[in-house]
């Protein structure tokens, strides 16, 4: 078992073998301003919910500033070591506000097809990976039938979404969901995952002028199809400084460099700022 610190918090972990990457997480070279949007929109009043957990390094956080947390992981190898992390803190105070899930998140339940380059267990198992030679047949369920379930229709809800490609076949069937004003979206975007499954595609396949531009033709086109599909009046980096549609189009066209990071919120970035105990 290994104790990780983080910003004055701390949990243990199960995994030995990934020593150097909790140690990147604690000397903040991984992710260090995901925990700086925790710190800041996090409070004991909200609802934390974490769609592709992976093996728990922000979940196990979350989990101390928030009144409840609830992850979804569906890789079946990443979900057993996150399960494992998780119990890790059985005797901890915050444990009991800790639920999780090996289930994908949809915007309804049946079953999908998750694949990976890497065998499972490495953070980049996505929907888009599908015909990869690693794959698993997935639950999922519906976000809105979960929220419904669970009464989060009101009261604060903080939403972390790093689901590896999959974000651009469910946000734009969660707009209504979304529209809860006390709802904040943390959200990783993975163009480059998009990118990789295009290759598969007849006339996007190669190296040829026609076909390169037809790639970031239709990239630009599924990412801001993506943003326009976000109900929320702001949009920021993850330092505060506002997103643009306008501004991220012509970025997106001129350059094919597409944003990665997102917070959305019904209300501006000073309107949060909670202080945790």
């Amino acid at each position: 078992m290994k104790v990780v610190r983080k910003n004055g918090l701390e949990f243990n972990v199960a995994a030995d073998h990934r020593d150097d990457f909790w140690r990147k997480l604690e000397t903040s070279v991984w992710e260090p301003q995901t925990f700086t949007i925790f710190d800041r929109f996090l409070s004991p009043d909200c609802t934390y919910i974490d769609i592709g957990a992976w093996i728990g390094p922000t979940l196990l956080y979350a989990a101390q500033r928030a009144k409840a947390a609830y992850a979804f992981e569906p890789d079946p190898v990443a979900f057993e070591e996150l399960s494992r992390n998780v119990e890790s803190n059985a005797q901890a105070a915050w444990r009991p506000r800790i639920q999780i899930y090996q289930q994908a998140v949809d915007h309804e339940a049946g079953t999908l097809r998750l694949g990976s380059r890497g065998g499972g267990g490495d953070s980049m198992t996505s929907v888009l990976l599908s015909n990869e030679s690693a794959s698993w047949e997935v639950e999922k369920i519906s976000l809105a039938d979960f929220f419904a379930r669970h009464d989060f229709r009101s009261g604060k809800v903080f939403v972390k979404m790093d689901i590896e490609g999959g974000e651009y076949q469910l946000l734009p069937h969660l707009r209504q969901l979304f529209s809860h004003p006390g709802l904040v979206l943390h959200l990783s975007i993975h163009p480059w995952i998009l990118a990789q499954s295009l290759c598969h595609r007849r006339w996007f396949v190669g190296k040829s002028l026609p076909a390169k531009i037809r790639r970031r033709l239709l990239l630009v086109d599924r990412h801001l199809r993506l943003l326009r599909a976000l109900p929320f009046r702001y949009l920021y980096h993850e330092d505060g400084r506002p997103i643009t549609r306008t501004t991220e189009t012509r970025r997106a066209l001129v350059s094919g460099h597409f944003i990665t990071t997102l917070v959305a919120a019904h209300q501006p970035w000073e309107a949060y700022g909670n202080k945790c105990e």
